[in-house]
């Protein structure tokens, strides 16, 4: 957008920080006891789990980002996970080298967002 707006705007990319139990370190991951901590994980793990199966070989985005949205549980209103070429966001091809898996669900109050990038 930065590019297409000509927006006199630099971005500077850096990696998330995480915990050692992959837990991004940002405000929006504070959550109020070790239970919803615990619970909080699993949206890192579904996007780590997205990322395994794209280096697998899968390809079929559609399908694979229902399988990710099938397993938040009861506790968590999903909003999507989305696999998306990193360059732009938009929806990839299948020969597309590039990639980046996006997520974001609510977990009670706080609404947590996360992704893992995939270079295939």
């Amino acid at each position: 957008m930065v590019k297409q707006l000509a927006l006199p705007v630099e971005i500077i990319p850096a990696e998330t920080v995480r915990a050692e139990d992959g837990l991004a370190l940002s405000s929006r991951k504070r959550v109020s006891d070790a239970g919803a901590a615990d619970r909080s994980r699993a949206l890192y793990r579904i996007l780590q789990e997205v990322r395994a199966a794209l280096l697998a070989g899968r390809r079929d985005f559609s399908k694979l980002e229902g399988e990710a949205l099938a397993k938040f549980n009861e506790k968590w209103a999903a909003d999507y996970v989305a696999i998306r070429r990193q360059s732009d966001l938009q929806l990839p091809s299948p020969s597309d080298r590039n990639l980046v898996v996006l997520g974001a669900a609510k977990l009670g109050k706080p609404r947590l967002i996360d992704n893992v990038e995939v270079s295939l």
